[in-house]
Order: structure tokens, then C-alpha cells, then sequence
């Protein structure tokens, strides 16, 4: 027998192949520890609103993320937020701009009228 059959018929080979898997495997669980990580800071809040939108209309919801916002909201957060089509979110915001429940700022933020 070669000596390299010989070290793979006692096992040594398989530590050696083993050692390099587990390394590898390592590695792999820290990236996704470290996704889930960030998913957790990044998604709590979407998923806490997400949760009390479902109780409530479309209108009565995005209403209720712009005036939580302190300095307003960007149509694409409230998109992240609520998971809402565009082309809802669009309608949502013209009709409520219509009644004068929100108004625009500067840079295309939605912020809430004061006072109502």
C-alpha cells in the first residue's frame, strides 16, 4: 500500500477533510448570525407596523406612520412599512393630502398637519 492509502485507511485523511469542513461551517454560521442580526434591527419596527396595519384601512394606517414620524416619511419607507403596492401608497397619500390631513415638504417627505 502507498502512504497516502494507508493514512486514509486509518482515519488521519478524515480529520484532515473534517477540519477543513468545520472551518468552513464556522464561517457559514457566523455570516448568518450576523444576518440575523441585522434583520432583527432592521425589520422590528416594519414588522410591529405591518402587524397593526392589518387591523386597520390602508388610510387610517399610512396616517398613523406619518404622524408617529418625527421629521416625515418618504414614500418608500412607507412601502418597507406596510408592504403596500406604489400605486396605493400613491393614492393613499393624494387623498389624504386632498382632505388636508398631510401636507409636503420640501425633498418629497409627507408630514402630518398639526392640529388634527
Amino acid at each position: 500500500m502507498i502512504a497516502r492509502q494507508e493514512v486514509y485507511k486509518n482515519g488521519i485523511g478524515l480529520v484532515c477533510r473534517y477540519g477543513g469542513i468545520q472551518t468552513r461551517l464556522e464561517a457559514v454560521v457566523r455570516k448568518i448570525a450576523s444576518l440575523q442580526e441585522f434583520l432583527a434591527k432592521s425589520c422590528s419596527g416594519a414588522a410591529i407596523a405591518t402587524a397593526a396595519c392589518r387591523k386597520k384601512s390602508g388610510p387610517q394606517c399610512v396616517l398613523e406612520i406619518i404622524q408617529k414620524s418625527e421629521k416625515g416619511v418618504d414614500p418608500l419607507f412607507i412601502k418597507r412599512v406596510t408592504g403596500f403596492k406604489e400605486q396605493k401608497i400613491a393614492n393613499i397619500l393624494h387623498r389624504l393630502f386632498k382632505y388636508g390631513e398631510i401636507r409636503i415638504e420640501p425633498g418629497g417627505l409627507y408630514v402630518a398637519v398639526a392640529g388634527r
